[in-house]
C-alpha cells in the first residue's frame, strides 16, 4: 500500500472519527500515532527490547475507543484501562514464551539474530509473569466492585 493512500485512509478515519465525538476523534489520533512510531523509521519502536513490553500500553486506547462509541457522558474508568493492559501484557508475555519455546526447539535457533534472542531472553522473567495476571485481576476487581450491577 503506497503512502498516499495510508494517508488518505488515515485521514478519512480520523474525518470519520471526528464525527462520532471529541473524545473518540482523540483516542483515534493517539492510536493512528501509536501505529505511527511502532513501525515507521526512525523511531520504529518495534525494534526497541524495552518498547516490547512498554509498548502494549498502546492497545489500551482500543478499548476507550469502544467506550466513547458507546457514550462521551463521562471518560473510561481508569482501573478498567489499567486491567486491559495488564491482561494484554500477560498476554504478549505468554505470547514471546511461546515463541521462545518454538525457537529453542527449531532447527533455525543458531539462525536467530542475536536482537531477537535478546529480545527474547528479557522478555520472560518471573516478574511479568506474575505480576501482570495479579495485576489484571486487582484493577479488574476493583473495576466489578465499584460498578457492579445489582440485578444478581
Amino acid at each position: 500500500m503506497s503512502c498516499f493512500n495510508m494517508g488518505v485512509l488515515s485521514a478519512l478515519g480520523l474525518t470519520i472519527a471526528w464525527f462520532v465525538s471529541i473524545y473518540f476523534f482523540a483516542v483515534a489520533g493517539s492510536l493512528l500515532m501509536m501505529g505511527l512510531f511502532y513501525n515507521v523509521k526512525p523511531i520504529r519502536t518495534k525494534d526497541k527490547v524495552i518498547w516490547m513490553f512498554c509498548r502494549n500500553p498502546s492497545t489500551t486506547p482500543s478499548i476507550a475507543a469502544r467506550w466513547f462509541i458507546v457514550t462521551s457522558l463521562f471518560l473510561p474508568p481508569v482501573s478498567l484501562l489499567i486491567a486491559y493492559w495488564m491482561g494484554g501484557a500477560f498476554l504478549m508475555a505468554v505470547k514471546r514464551y511461546a515463541e521462545l519455546q518454538g525457537v529453542c526447539r527449531s532447527s533455525t535457533a543458531a539462525h536467530v539474530s542475536p536482537f531477537l534472542q535478546c529480545i527474547y531472553r528479557e522478555q520472560f522473567d518471573g516478574i511479568k509473569h506474575s505480576f501482570t495476571p495479579m495485576s489484571f485481576a486487582l484493577f479488574f476487581g476493583i473495576f466489578m466492585i465499584k460498578y457492579r450491577s445489582n440485578c444478581f
